[in-house]
């Protein structure tokens, strides 16, 4: 006798939703790609190759997220034969059985299903009959988020630190969480008003103060979650009630990059840039293994792989912050004495697009440097350069020993050009 058999297609609200917005969508994914093609092709300007190959990819890729959606409204299925699941999605189809499944989550009204073979967990929504799938589901594996809130509530009990009665645990857990999420709220706002500033305004004072509180407030959190080892996690699955610092370090290291990318001046010594950055990074990372110490022993017995992508994670997520930070600090707390070089401009650059950047190349002007060196400048001052002028380039050491260019002005014309070597001006240094 053959196993009854039930099949759940994607619901109506799914497919009349996906049906009605996904060409809206690649209008718009359409329109991007032509943007960034046409201004390619336009000779009024230079347009930076890298930047319009990643909004390129950026389209694309979008494009077919899209294209799957649609693909999936009408293809998607869910087959229920006795104890097997067939999961059938816009390119693939996945059969979970008992055995293979690792347990379950109910997350903002949703179903996930995770499977002992994959890192990620299957989204099981919108399909016709969910209550008869979730049935399903919970006759044949585990809550994991409610096996999680249980372990939780276990560690929290025998926390001697957060008091011994379970109103004074609540409230230092409670009282965690309002200070991360008010940190968090101060980098959104300072994350917010730098871009802003750098797109709009570009005043000197609102730059600075934005800066200095994205560089100092993921470094508050560390602290604060160094100081409270296993009641802040640096991030966790969803449902727990421990607060999270993963998104405050992550949103400024957005922003940090940003802003660095239309900043003007130049890192004279590039390479050792890198190096500081390379062990900044792993510095980070120790240091955040060594917070979420206690998750990371979890997710060992759930399996090395999600450990691996995990510790993976926590070196490679913080490294946008790490970068940022570096780049200003080296800048913004530079105490040096600028020295002036005379060199020679060799090309001038503007890359074209709805945020435009302004750029000059300047020949070596010591024997350091072995190839010429690229300049971001300002939009007043762009227009004042050509190539073939002589120019006066202002480099400070650098707070963090990185040399930078602070400064580009006109230096008046000469007929004699650059030998890589160029001499210091007299009285320059100042």
């Amino acid at each position: 006798m053959s196993s009854p058999q039930s099949t759940h297609r994607v619901n109506k609200f799914g497919r009349w939703l996906t049906v009605l917005c996904v060409p809206a969508l690649l209008a718009l994914m359409s329109w991007g790609i032509a943007e960034v093609i046409g201004n390619y092709r336009s000779g009024d300007a230079d347009v930076n190759i890298w930047v319009s190959a990643f909004a390129l990819l950026m389209f694309g890729g979008l494009s077919m997220v899209f294209l799957a959606g649609l693909l999936w409204a009408f293809r998607g299925r869910i087959v229920i034969e006795g104890d097997r699941m067939i999961v059938r999605g816009a390119l693939t189809t996945t059969v979970v059985t008992p055995e293979r499944m690792d347990g379950f989550r109910i997350l903002n009204g949703q179903l996930y299903v995770y499977l002992r073979d994959r890192r990620f967990g299957l989204q099981i929504a919108y399909f016709e009959r969910p209550w008869f799938i979730e049935q399903w589901v919970r006759q044949r594996t585990t809550d994991i988020l409610g096996e999680m809130l249980e372990e939780e509530d276990a560690a929290i009990t025998k926390d001697i630190e957060l008091g011994w009665t379970e109103a004074d645990r609540e409230h230092r857990l409670e009282s965690l969480q309002r200070l991360v999420r008010r940190f968090n709220l101060l980098v959104y706002i300072a994350a917010g008003a730098a871009v802003g500033n750098a797109l709009f305004v570009n005043h000197n004072v609102v730059e600075r103060a934005a800066v200095g509180a994205l560089v100092l407030l993921p470094v508050f959190l560390d602290f604060i979650a160094l100081s409270h080892r296993g009641h802040i996690r640096i991030d966790h699955d969803e449902g727990s009630r421990y607060p999270e610092i993963f998104t405050a370090t992550f949103t400024s290291g957005i922003a940090l990059c940003l802003l660095a990318a239309f900043e003007p001046g130049a890192l004279v010594d590039e390479w050792r840039f890198y190096e500081i950055l390379i062990a900044a990074i792993v510095a980070k990372g120790l240091l955040w293994c060594l917070i979420d110490t206690d998750r990371l022993g979890v997710l060992r017995r759930r399996g090395g792989e999600v450990l691996a992508w995990t510790v993976f994670a926590l070196f490679a997520i913080p490294a946008l912050w790490v970068g940022g930070s570096l780049y200003f600090v080296n800048k913004h707390l530079d105490v040096s004495n600028a020295t002036s070089y005379r060199t020679e401009i060799v090309a001038k650059k503007k890359t074209s697009g709805k945020i435009p950047t302004y750029s000059v190349t300047v020949a070596p002007w010591d024997a350091s440097l072995v190839e010429p060196i690229e300049i971001q400048v300002r939009h007043v001052d762009f227009e004042s350069f050509e190539a073939g002028m002589w120019v006066r380039v202002s480099v400070r050491e650098g707070a963090i020993g990185v040399r930078w260019v602070s400064g580009l002005v006109a230096g008046g014309s000469s007929t004699v050009k650059p030998t890589g070597n160029m001499q210091l001006l007299p009285g320059s240094t100042q």
